[in-house]
């Protein structure tokens, strides 16, 4: 009984040190390892933003959401800031809504260099950050 107690213990921890996922040949197998994981993050982060944006949305005049959205409000974006704010994105639905491109960044960055706007000003009250910059109602 003691041989069986014994085997089955040494058993047991060979198939822990085995299936150590980033050292054992279980890990490989399964797809575990930090080369495949890097691998992984790297195919993900090399498909984002992999299309050109048409717009130059340096060159657009942002003087409606600037005249309705005050920079220095401390209290973030108003009901009315918000409705210019996404009439402005409405009139570049195309790019500000497809986030396999840069236009959606460009955007808000452009955007809030004009104001100038503090970071994740629009975001939160404007954007839910699930349907786009451009809501249609």
């Amino acid at each position: 009984m003691e041989r069986h107690a014994r085997f089955g213990l040494v058993a047991f921890l060979a198939v822990i040190v085995l299936c150590l996922p980033a050292f054992s040949e279980c890990g490989r197998v399964v797809g575990l390892t930090r080369a495949s994981t890097e691998a992984a993050e790297s195919a993900y982060y090399s498909k984002a933003f992999t299309e050109y944006c048409p717009t130059d949305f340096s060159k657009v005049s942002y003087d409606d959401v600037k005249s309705a959205c005050p920079a220095n409000a401390g209290q973030g974006a108003t009901a009315a800031c918000c409705a210019a704010f996404n009439a402005k994105a409405c009139q570049y639905e195309a790019q500000v809504n497809n986030f396999g491109s840069m236009c959606p960044m460009l955007f808000i960055n452009y955007l809030g260099v004009a104001g100038p706007y503090p970071a994740g000003y629009f975001v939160g009250p404007c954007v839910d950050g699930t349907k786009g910059f451009c809501i249609r109602k």
